[in-house]
């Protein structure tokens, strides 16, 4: 019995890692930008990079998912554009959330 689940949730280790290597990816090219922006002396640019920081660590990841994923689907006229097809899919949205935290 226990060697079924594995089974089962082995399936989901290609997914899985792949997810890991994009996010980890977007994330590293990321943070690359925001500190080239830390290091800027405008302030407002400061702000808004800190804004972000604050906003994406200081709130929960499973609220991060579900407002990327069922966020846009609320504007029609997200829905309406040619860039649903990518907010719709999850497997972007998620890799998208775990880049951005």
């Amino acid at each position: 019995m226990f060697q079924e689940y594995l089974s089962v949730i082995a399936q989901g280790i290609p997914t899985s890692l792949l997810l890991t290597v994009v996010s980890l990816a977007i994330a590293f090219f990321l943070a690359l930008v925001l500190t080239v922006l830390l290091t800027m002396g405008n302030k407002a640019v400061k702000s808004a990079v800190n804004l972000y920081l604050t906003l994406f660590t200081g709130t929960p990841l499973l609220v991060q998912f579900f407002l990327i994923y069922a966020g846009p689907g609320q504007f029609q006229w997200i829905v309406n554009s040619p860039l649903w097809s990518v907010l719709s899919n999850a497997w972007f949205c998620a890799a998208l959330t775990l880049a951005l935290n």
